[in-house]
């Protein structure tokens, strides 16, 4: 079970946990807690990410091969500088 449930959250481009995209692509934004040293979206580690940081997002992007027609599942896990599991969400895009 995650270590701080409830911690992470998209906040855009629908907050929540479904959003339907017409265009070829969008940025997935959201907030997690101080504890985490990283986030993860599809077993993909945000380089970008700085640990401690309360913000995150993610490019999910037909040219990146990441967005494609239909449903597109993203898995987004926070973790401890111990690599531990904080919160994990699950958010969906429906590409119209």
């Amino acid at each position: 079970a995650p270590l701080a449930a409830g911690t992470l959250s998209v906040s855009a481009p629908t907050a929540g946990t479904e959003h339907t995209e017409s265009g070829t692509g969008t940025l997935i934004e959201g907030k997690t807690s101080t504890d985490t040293a990283s986030v993860w979206v599809n077993e993909y580690q945000l380089q970008l990410y700085k640990p401690g940081t309360t913000f995150w997002n993610y490019i999910a992007s037909e040219a990146l091969g990441n967005l494609k027609q239909g449903k597109n599942t993203y898995t987004i896990v926070a973790r401890n500088a111990k690599n531990e599991i904080l919160d994990t969400l699950t958010y969906t895009i429906t590409k119209e």
